[in-house]
């Protein structure tokens, strides 16, 4: 089953976010509502960011999504880690039956999640975070999958784009401020 219109409609709606009227923060919170909207099994939603090293979760559905980015943090192991380290993405089909990360997956079972996808969010080579996409009732469907990477191609972009518009506001700040001879 391809994506439908209506799906692609909702990932295009990123590209015409005007990044100067939208923070960094509520552009990733519409990147991971609009997962909820467009991805079929997708029950809940986040973004992670990789800032210095360090990698934390931007924005979220709710709270079960940052609880389960967290486990991942924590155990330093899971899809959405690998998938900012290798700009690789990772599914997870079967939480109950994946090898790859054992303490992260037994915690993420506790919280009733079932299958996982993590998709990095890149701009060519550079991999700044990663779209995570959560079900608690059935392992995501070809459909799902190919509508989470238009979704993350799309929101990486917007992603990019705001970070660049943001950093270059904040430096016309900075100089306004200056005194001039």
């Amino acid at each position: 089953m391809a994506m439908s219109d209506n799906d692609r409609g909702g990932i295009d709606e990123l590209g015409r976010v005007l990044v100067a009227r939208e923070s960094v923060e509520g552009l990733l919170q519409r990147v991971a509502d609009t997962a909820l909207e467009v991805i079929n099994r997708c029950d809940s939603a986040s973004v992670s960011l990789a800032e210095e090293g360090r990698v934390s979760t931007w924005a979220s559905t709710d709270d079960a999504a940052e609880r389960v980015d967290e486990h991942q943090y924590a155990t330093d192991e899971g899809p959405c880690l690998d998938a900012i380290r290798t700009g690789d993405a990772n599914f997870v089909d079967s939480l109950d039956c994946d090898e790859r990360w054992p303490e992260f997956a037994s915690r993420a079972v506790d919280e009733g999640m079932v299958s996982i996808y993590s998709l990095p969010l890149k701009v060519e080579e550079d991999t700044v975070g990663a779209l995570n996409l959560y079900s608690r009732s059935k392992p995501f469907a070809y459909h799902d999958l190919q509508a989470a990477e238009a979704l993350a191609g799309q929101a990486a972009v917007t992603l990019t784009n705001a970070q660049a518009y943001h950093a270059v506001r904040g430096k016309l700040e900075q100089c306004e401020g200056q005194p001039t001879d």
